[in-house]
């Protein structure tokens, strides 16, 4: 018996439908939170929650590598704000930079490493959660 969830997989389906499907990707502990593909297609960004940490998985839809960018926030899991929780990611149209949107924060990545090359600080002023509309 183990406990790690399955190791992620990533499955080329055969063609069908009006739609190209260019990949079916599996073994994420949780459902992913975002996904964000390359303006050129090759490659795939998937946000997701493993062991309770966010991470983004950078899947190369050619060869099946993947690279994990685990370090997100650099903060404890207590101790993050609305700059380092990410709500949602881009990959550059060559696919060679990753940007993540917190609520109060934008960083741009280089890739593989992830680290931010950028940062765009947002509002400052206190944002209830979650936002309702009237």
């Amino acid at each position: 018996m183990t406990l790690s969830p399955p190791a992620i997989a990533v499955r080329t389906p055969s063609p069908q439908g009006p739609f190209p499907l260019l990949a079916e990707v599996s073994g994420f502990e949780s459902l992913p939170s975002h996904l964000a593909l390359s303006g050129d297609g090759h490659r795939l960004a998937v946000l997701s929650v493993r062991y309770g940490r966010q991470q983004v998985v950078i899947i190369d839809l050619r060869t099946r590598k993947r690279h994990r960018i685990r370090n997100l926030h650099g903060k404890p899991q207590g101790e993050q704000t609305f700059e380092d929780i990410v709500a949602s990611l881009a990959l550059s149209a060559d696919g060679q930079e990753l940007i993540t949107a917190a609520l109060q924060q934008v960083q741009v990545r280089t890739l593989p490493d992830g680290r931010p090359r950028l940062r765009l600080d947002g509002a400052r002023w206190p944002i209830p959660w979650p936002i309702t509309g009237s």
